[in-house]
């Protein structure tokens, strides 16, 4: 298997097979086996082991995370990491791509789609409802959180203090023009959820991304989404190579 590691502004980023392009943004991380162990590893195999076949699959660190270089948590905007993710691309020498990510990755593959939508064969995103987005819950969520980090959260990031970003992350979101985009973005593009996958955030925060994308599914449909509600599943299943690759690519094989 054809591989390749190197850092472009700052991000570490990982590629594998040859392919169609294809980058998996968070969850997914190009130093899963570093942050979680053998269970990290076994997540990211599964994934290469189901794609490197007919995909180029580029994994990358986000800032603070891995091997990626820190920046300070106010910098990290939605268009900063999308920018990062097609610098990632340039030098990897890759023109278009498909991107998939879920949440945060959703967040950003929406922004890329939008913003740069030449540059993309396809979009998938899990998690995070192209409509009604909860951007102001999230970031009010990291906001009331940032003092104390979930244990969870802490896995992945270096320092409590870089909480803080996904509440940058999601404000800066806040301002994304979801109807404009409906109508603009025309790639190929699904989105995925487990129908149970509705979340607490923070302390006294609920977000309601499995309710959401339900309830605007016939919309997004005739938008020209694909949408995929996976049953009896939560968030997981994002990472559940087993399950969602099938479903996944069952739309990306002939992007």
């Amino acid at each position: 298997m054809h591989t390749a590691a190197g850092n472009a502004k700052g991000v570490y980023y990982e590629s594998y097979g040859i392919g169609v392009p294809l980058i998996l943004g968070f969850p997914l991380q190009a130093s899963m086996a570093e942050i979680m162990g053998d269970a990290g590893s076994k997540i990211k195999q599964g994934f290469l082991d189901r794609l490197v076949d007919r995909y180029q699959v580029v994994l990358v660190d986000y800032p603070c995370i891995g091997k990626s270089d820190d920046i300070a948590p106010d910098d990290f905007t939605v268009k900063r990491a999308s920018d990062d993710m097609l610098a990632v691309a340039d030098r990897l020498g890759i023109d278009k791509f498909i991107w998939w990510g879920y949440t945060v990755g959703a967040a950003i593959g929406l922004h890329l789609a939008w913003q740069h939508q030449d540059r993309l064969r396809g979009l998938v995103i899990g998690g995070w409802p192209p409509i009604d987005g909860q951007y102001e819950i999230a970031r009010d969520a990291a906001l009331e959180a940032k003092d104390n980090p979930p244990k969870e959260a802490m896995v992945i990031l270096r320092n409590p203090s870089q909480y803080a970003q996904w509440a940058t992350f999601y404000d800066s979101a806040r301002s994304f023009p979801e109807q404009q985009q409906l109508k603009e973005i025309t790639i190929p593009r699904v989105v995925f959820i487990g129908d149970k996958a509705d979340v607490g955030a923070g302390h006294t925060k609920w977000i309601s991304h499995a309710t959401v994308i339900k309830e605007h599914q016939n919309t997004l449909r005739q938008y020209g989404w694909n949408v995929e509600l996976i049953e009896g599943r939560e968030g997981d299943v994002s990472l559940d190579p087993q399950t969602i690759v099938p479903i996944v690519t069952k739309y990306m094989d002939s992007w």
